[in-house]
């Protein structure tokens, strides 16, 4: 007599052996997708502070540049201001007047029109001529000077032109953003010397101009009386390297 069937067996076939289930294949992939999403995130990052960084860098470098040209431009002004014409209109309203010369004793020069006491002691006259010497030599090396910073600019101009050249170049290579900001600061110190030179040349122009101009007009007053000096009597051998000097 054959048993009954146990409910829900009837169709039940034995498992078949089969490839082990396995997430790896998965996992792979979604690792080798991360990585280029990563690698593509990072270069968006990099780009991003690489942008940051050159705009930081040329906008400070900007901001430098332009208070810089703005101090420069103050001081000049100021400076402007300040001064007084040397020669020109000013000039023309107050020409010196020769002074004239009545007698020469050996320890007095006695003067005439034009003079604001009616004599000059010896060593008077000595302390005029010293000042005109001083005037002379002040005059050649504000022109040396003058002479030196023009050559200074210059300088300083081609290094700041070498350097902008430079640094054109560092933005069109690679790795050349590492130093751009070493070189802007290097360029931005150049066209502050080349300032500063130039500056000096023009105020050393004008101190040498001053310089001639007043001497000038020394010449033109106490001329008359060092000639009136050396042309007296008064030339003793005690006393004539005094004369002879006031004619150099």
């Amino acid at each position: 007599m054959n048993k009954p069937q146990t409910p829900g067996k009837q169709n039940a076939q034995p498992q078949k052996p089969g490839k082990p289930f396995s997430t790896r294949e998965s996992r792979e992939t979604g690792y080798r997708d991360g990585t280029r999403a990563a690698k593509a995130v990072a270069h968006a990052k990099a780009y991003r502070d690489g942008v940051k960084d050159g705009y930081t860098d040329t906008t400070e470098a900007a901001d430098r540049e332009k208070a810089r040209l703005d101090k420069a431009h103050k001081e000049r002004k100021a400076l402007k201001d300040k001064e007084q014409p040397v020669s020109g209109s000013s000039a023309d309203f107050h020409k010196p007047e020769p002074i004239q010369v009545t007698g020469v004793t050996d320890t007095h020069v006695l003067l005439g029109d034009g003079a604001s006491k009616g004599s000059l002691t010896r060593g008077e006259v000595r302390s005029l001529k010293g000042f005109e010497r001083r005037l002379t030599e002040r005059s050649a090396s504000m022109t040396k000077a003058a002479e030196d910073t023009k050559g200074l600019k210059a300088h300083a101009d081609d290094q700041a032109a070498k350097i902008t050249k430079l640094l054109e170049q560092a933005k069109s290579v690679k790795g050349g953003e590492k130093l751009t900001g070493k070189l802007t600061k290097l360029e931005e110190s150049a066209k502050t010397q080349a300032g500063k030179a130039e500056e000096i040349h023009k105020r050393a122009i004008r101190a040498a101009d001053a310089c001639r101009t007043v001497l000038a007009n020394a010449e033109t007053r106490y001329g008359g009386m060092y000639k009136a000096v050396v042309d007296s009597d008064e030339t003793a051998p005690a006393e004539l390297s005094f004369y002879q000097d006031l004619g150099a």
